[in-house]
């Protein structure tokens, strides 16, 4: 968000939720195997690679996301509060947020 600050806990918070998220792995999991099948599908040892990425991929999904869940649930009401926005005549700093809002 431009032109907004947040105090440090909310910062810490902010980061620790944006962690867990594997929707990269999730959207571009299959691309090499769908490679591997066009160019080498004769290969069994290449194909054997793509279905290694493939597991990995759904493995960093399995792991991270409960992983989320409880990062946000755990962490965001002892570290975030509604105190509302301040004015110092330049921009809005919100000194912490409250967690359904994120």
């Amino acid at each position: 968000m431009v032109g907004v600050s947040y105090a440090c806990m909310s910062s810490a918070f902010i980061a620790m939720a944006w962690l867990p998220k594997a929707t990269v792995q999730a959207a571009l999991a299959s691309i090499p195997l769908d490679l591997i099948e066009e160019y080498k599908g004769d290969e069994p040892k290449y194909v054997g690679w793509g279905e290694d990425i493939i597991t990995v991929a759904v493995m960093s999904i399995v792991l991270t996301a409960p992983l989320g869940v409880i990062i946000i649930n755990g962490l965001g009401p002892r570290w975030l509060t509604q105190d509302g926005p301040k004015d110092d005549g330049r921009h809005k700093t919100v000194t912490r947020m409250h967690a359904n809002s994120i």
